[in-house]
């Protein structure tokens, strides 16, 4: 993060308004998120990841399995680190499979501060969001200078799902930042190839592979189409005009710089563990399979695997568990239907729905200026432009392809690559000479008032904020983390005091674990399944829609033959059953 505040500090020179204005973004984004601490309780994840956190800070991961490393541990540890600052002891293993969020839970209520804890696990992620505010705010002034990286920088602060995500305690917004880090490394590294450019892209890269195992995909299929276009461009620059044009060896050998040095960083961010493999472990059972269970050259082979130790096997471990939960898919409700592995629409559809009309009106003109540049070849800004561009486009296409599609979280890595290009295009306009010229300055301005407008308006529901394509029923398109990941059992309470509810029938979408007794809640019962009661009922919108995630999934739709009396933020619904 130091070398980001560098470069901008160089490309400010004498004048300091620039980054006064940028640290007033910072600062501004910061505030608006910590606001949402005391309104959100826990949402399905943050559990599971403080817990994990925790026992990074106190055990490491170890060797005994006391926990499976599904997620990468800087994010994690970036949760737990308010958490144990307040002296909170790790939750001892009780051998359940649920541990994780359990565990979590139980760190939340071991101080008798919830609150407190919550806000503590939550400021982790706020480094995450100065990184990807500063990532963004570089890239858009190496398009269009200084206009474009405040105009791009505000664009990413005053987006509803990264205000959303940035103030939980999870992975997704740490994922985000450093992605675009590594791919803004690369970025630099294509334009003037070195040895310290490859370092700090490797670097990079491999923090990011620290942060989610999602990056690693992200960052390949998004600087591999970055690659592509910087090599048709150079052809048509240099290839074209005679000039020599590097071949692929040249990028292998860079790329192979990087590819260590990431490794590296990867490494040492697991405390450069390293394991032997038992006859129980996975390479056994791939000899077996290739060589058989028997012979010179299968007990060779054991021999071999057993007495070589393995770097990084956490890490391994984490890729494994994190693809594999690719491959088993994901329970999703999306346009009426229930799904395992998603639809390749639903990250189109999502980002269509969840972002600002303002902004894709934004992102759009600045398409058609990146565009327009790249066939005129008339300046280097709209190159760089169109890397983020392509860099977005990469993962884009990852998510599509992937088989997890439990909320536009998992492709928010997105968003800064977006609000570059988003920038670009409304500096751009600020440019206009002409007759035209008060006309785009006039819409610049309005087009950021509407957005802040409607960033404003959202707060501080940025979870579950559709925007106004998604009609008046969006849990229809989808719930999940995009509107429903129980975060509004805060506010049911109150909400039952105010309607007189003594006691209510309760089925809520949250982590294992959770005690509803300790958010004051009257006297309560679960609500069965395929069973009609009478009297008053709160249930989350993802139940209603999933059920209990098993199938038939639509074991409480029977309420929707009613109106619900009232809403517990946007996620919850008050039902009374005569």
């Amino acid at each position: 993060m130091a070398f980001f505040w560098v470069r901008l500090a160089a490309a400010a020179r004498w004048s300091h308004a620039p980054l006064l204005a940028l640290a007033v973004i910072v600062l501004v984004a910061c505030l608006r998120v910590a606001a949402t601490y005391p309104v959100f309780s826990h949402t399905w994840d943050e559990p599971f990841h403080i817990g994990a956190g925790m026992q990074w800070l106190h055990d490491g991961w170890g060797h005994d399995g006391r926990f499976v490393p599904i997620h990468p541990p800087l994010a994690e540890t970036m949760n737990a680190v308010g958490v144990n600052a307040l002296g909170i002891d790790n939750i001892a293993y009780d051998g359940s499979k649920f541990f994780g969020y359990k565990s979590g839970v139980q760190l939340l209520f071991a101080k008798g501060d919830y609150w407190r804890t919550l806000a503590a696990a939550r400021a982790g992620t706020l480094p995450f969001l100065l990184l990807a505010l500063l990532v963004t705010a570089i890239w858009a002034w190496r398009t269009a200078g200084w206009p474009a990286a405040l105009l791009a920088s505000l664009a990413l602060s005053l987006l509803p799902p990264v205000l959303a995500h940035a103030g939980f305690a999870t992975v997704d917004m740490g994922c985000a930042a450093t992605v675009g880090a590594a791919l803004l490394a690369f970025a630099y590294f294509l334009r003037a190839p070195s040895v310290l450019r490859a370092l700090l892209f490797g670097a990079s890269a491999g923090l990011a592979l620290l942060t989610k195992s999602s990056a690693l995909p992200f960052i390949v299929a998004g600087g591999g189409l970055m690659l592509l276009l910087h090599g048709i461009l150079a052809w048509r620059k240099r290839g074209a005009a005679g000039g020599p044009v590097p071949a692929a060896r040249f990028w292998l050998r860079w790329l192979a710089v990087a590819g260590l040095s990431g490794l590296l960083v990867v490494w040492a961010g697991y405390g450069f563990d390293t394991e032997r493999f038992g006859p129980d472990m996975r390479p056994h059972q791939d000899i077996d399979a290739v060589l058989g269970s028997s012979g010179i050259l299968h007990h060779a082979a054991y021999q071999l695997v057993e007495a070589v130790p393995v770097p990084m096997p956490n890490f391994f471990r984490a890729m494994q568990a994190a693809f594999g939960k690719g491959k088993k898919g994901h329970e999703s409700y999306f346009l009426g239907a229930v799904s395992w592995h998603g639809s390749a629409l639903y990250f189109p559809v999502m980002l269509a729905v969840k972002l600002p009309l303002a902004f894709l009106l934004l992102l759009l003109i600045g398409s058609v200026y990146v565009a327009a540049d790249l066939v005129s070849d008339r300046t280097d800004g709209g190159c760089e432009a169109a890397l983020a561009l392509a860099a977005a486009l990469g993962i884009l296409a990852v998510g599509m392809a992937a088989g997890v599609t439990n909320g536009l979280r998992q492709l928010l890595s997105i968003m800064p690559l977006l609000a570059v290009v988003a920038g670009y295009g409304a500096a751009r306009l600020l440019r206009v000479r002409g007759g035209w010229r008060r006309a785009a300055r006039t819409g610049v301005v309005a087009l950021f008032a509407w957005l802040g407008g409607v960033s404003v308006m959202a707060h501080p529901d940025y979870l579950a904020w559709f925007n106004p394509l998604a009609g008046e029923h969006p849990e229809e398109i989808a719930v999940d983390s995009d509107l429903d990941w129980g975060q509004d059992l805060a506010r049911l309470g109150p909400l039952l005091e105010s309607l007189g509810v003594d006691h209510v029938w309760m089925q809520y979408n949250g982590s294992l674990g959770t005690p509803l007794e300790r958010f004051g809640l009257p006297a309560f019962d679960v609500l069965p399944p395929n069973q009609r009661v009478t009297g008053w009922v709160g249930i989350s919108v993802f139940n209603l829609k999933l059920g209990t995630r098993e199938p038939p999934y639509d074991q409480y739709a029977w309420l929707l033959d009613y109106e619900p009396v009232a809403r517990a933020g946007s996620s919850i619904w008050v039902y009374h059953v005569d």
